[in-house]
């Protein structure tokens, strides 16, 4: 299964214009500057790793901005499981400070983030976490690649 995402591939900006070959998507993240091996006298930065494609997309720093997230797996675990959106404050990473958000039940124990500003890199594995204002731990979720439908 890792062997696909070990391979070389190619780097593509977000228009789908090949601008280089990278050497495997393992060694990459989504927010990444460095270490692309492009010289195009403009920062780019990974906005997206497809290892079914094995295809690494770059782009400019406002390609990386999403306004919503879908978080797969949630546990709650200091309320009830809402049946109704609910306002929270959303952490994407552990150095990131938590965004004021709707969060919106769906099927299959999803919840759907909806950001109040738009956040940057948010990263398909990763986790979602959910605090009230009080900072009490609501629960938390993974963030899933179709974080952008």
């Amino acid at each position: 299964r890792l062997a696909g995402v070990a391979q070389p591939g190619p780097i593509r900006d977000v228009s789908g214009r090949q601008l280089g070959t990278h050497q495997g998507l393992l060694g990459y993240t989504i927010g990444q500057r460095e270490g692309l091996g492009l010289a195009l006298g403009r920062p780019l930065y990974v906005v997206d790793i497809d290892p079914q494609t094995n295809v690494l997309t770059v782009g400019n720093r406002a390609a990386l901005l999403r306004d919503t997230l879908v978080a797969e797996r949630v546990n709650w675990v200091s309320v009830r499981p809402p049946a109704e959106p609910i306002r929270a404050r959303v952490q994407i990473r552990s150095r990131h400070p938590a965004a004021p958000a709707t969060l919106t039940p769906q099927d299959g124990g999803r919840v759907r983030v909806g950001f109040d500003e738009p956040q940057a890199a948010v990263t398909p594995g990763q986790a979602a976490v959910f605090y009230d204002d009080e900072e009490v731990l609501l629960g938390g979720g993974w963030i899933t690649k179709d974080a952008e439908d």
